[in-house]
């Protein structure tokens, strides 16, 4: 048989590779029958559409930065993330009355979150609130708080204000007074009996509690914020005090610190109770002549 006589199946002749059919093959794609490729490459036309997806992340982004700072975002944010406050009031006794008008202040033991504050009433009683970004809100952090308790009478100059209660409550240092605020409590109350705290005999105004007071003559006068008083500083100070206060540099470094303004405070000397500042008038001053006496006895001249 020749091979011209031979046949092959057409399924089987079209089984052979592609590759096979166009080996060695340098023809067009026209010249064997076949279609041109597709064009694969991005086309250089401009689209507003491709644009668009481009640009509207980053407006979006931008914006949301506008208005994080617009808008106080970190305030926002702060809340979120931040524990809850917990509803916390109380009530101040000494000597079996109402301590009114006193500055209950909390420091957190944790020291982590700020502490709350209040202010008695004429009973006595007291509810916390705690500064959040200059909004006092209800309530205090849970946990466990230090309380310091003090009545101020404002100073008619820049100088301190006058303590008028126990110094012993009123400061940091001495105070021996701890709350623990529960977050499970719908309400915690804490009723303080001072007297409770006190041992017999014990002085309630230590030589200790007027650590408070440097605290706040700094607080007050420290405009730089660097724990100490220069002498320009002093220069604010009430001029009764100013040259006492440019004394209390012991070490001759050119500012006053809060050891030095403590020891300032300790060597004050103490004005026995009922006595009266020098130059300072009696309440009951003598009448005019004619009138009724001080004492209540008979003008001068005058027979009973």
């Amino acid at each position: 048989m020749n091979e011209d006589e031979i046949n092959v199946p057409e399924e089987v002749a079209g089984s052979r590779p592609e590759d096979d059919r166009g080996a060695g093959s340098t023809g067009s794609p026209h010249a064997s029958g076949g279609k041109e490729p597709a064009n694969d490459r991005p086309s250089a036309e401009f689209s507003p559409a491709r644009v668009l997806r481009v640009l509207l992340p980053i407006v979006i982004l931008f914006a949301a930065g506008v208005g994080f700072l617009a808008f106080d975002g970190s305030y926002w944010v702060g809340n979120l993330f931040a524990p809850r406050l917990v509803p916390a009031k109380g009530s101040v006794f000494y000597q079996g009355k109402p301590v009114v008008d006193a500055v209950v202040l909390t420091t957190p033991l944790n020291g982590r979150v700020p502490g709350a504050l209040a202010e008695t009433d004429e009973l006595g009683q007291f509810e916390l609130r705690t500064d959040i970004r200059g909004n006092y809100q209800m309530g205090a952090y849970a946990g466990r708080h230090k309380l310091t308790i003090g009545v101020y009478e404002p100073s008619r100059g820049p100088g301190p204000a006058t303590l008028k209660s126990p110094a012993k409550f009123a400061s940091d240092d001495t105070t021996p007074l701890i709350i623990e605020i529960d977050p499970s409590s719908n309400m915690n109350e804490f009723p303080i009996i001072l007297d409770d705290y006190l041992a017999e005999g014990e002085d309630p105004n230590p030589r200790g509690g007027n650590r408070g007071m440097a605290d706040r003559i700094l607080a007050s006068n420290d405009t730089d914020q660097d724990e100490r008083l220069s002498m320009t500083e002093i220069e604010s100070v009430d001029e009764q005090y100013r040259e006492r206060m440019r004394q209390a540099d012991s070490n001759g470094d050119g500012y006053v610190d809060r050891l030095e303004l403590r020891s300032l405070i300790e060597s004050a000397p103490r004005r026995p109770a009922g006595e009266r500042p020098a130059g300072e008038q009696p309440a009951s001053e003598p009448s005019p002549a004619g009138g009724p006496s001080p004492a209540g006895g008979q003008p001068e001249g005058e027979q009973p």
